[in-house]
């Protein structure tokens, strides 16, 4: 089949032109089409995350007024307060100090007779200075006196304090002494 184009030059122009402008026309919808999803999915995802950012903000502040944000930081003193400590008794048991001698040493400058230690501290201050911390109970003041005659004796021990309190009573006696043993 033969097919004769009988329009004249420029209505054959004005046909490619109205053409080329469709498509034109067409490439250019589609790319705003396309934008304008594209923008609503980046606005919605914008507004999706500043709102649960905002939730996230509510329940921190929430749970900061409640006690389990108060007791979790506790906990985390806690936590850090017994790690200081268990490097503590790491130190001390790679120091290997040995405190029985010194224990020994307090327990044979008690006095005979009706006088007791509760309670014996030993705080390491310094890597050759102890502290010791003693609360005991005795039955009269005179053992009390005695046992501080004792301590005062010994030349290892300095900084010797005996609190007042020791004296006021002259039977049933709660006493305390502190000092300080510098190791050789």
């Amino acid at each position: 089949m033969i097919g004769f184009n009988l329009l004249p030059q420029k209505e054959k122009e004005k046909i490619v032109f109205e053409k080329k402008k469709k498509e034109i026309r067409f490439f250019v919808y589609s790319f705003l089409i396309i934008l304008g999803i594209f923008s609503f999915f980046v606005f919605s995802l914008w507004e999706i995350t500043k709102k649960e950012t905002q939730f996230q903000k509510d329940i921190l502040s929430q749970l900061k007024k409640m006690n389990f944000f108060k007791e979790y930081q506790n906990l985390q003193k806690e936590k850090e307060d017994l790690n200081k400590k268990i490097r503590r008794i790491y130190f001390l048991k790679k120091e290997n100090i040995d405190f029985s001698p010194w224990i020994e040493k307090i327990i044979d400058l008690l006095p005979k007779g009706e006088i007791k230690i509760n309670e014996l501290h030993l705080i390491l201050l310094e890597k050759d200075t102890l502290e010791v911390k003693i609360y005991g109970f005795a039955k009269k003041r005179e053992k009390v006196v005695e046992f501080e005659k004792n301590l005062k004796k010994e030349k290892s021990f300095s900084e010797l304090e005996f609190p007042l309190s020791n004296y006021i009573f002259p039977e049933d006696v709660y006493f305390s002494f502190s000092f300080k043993i510098k190791k050789k």
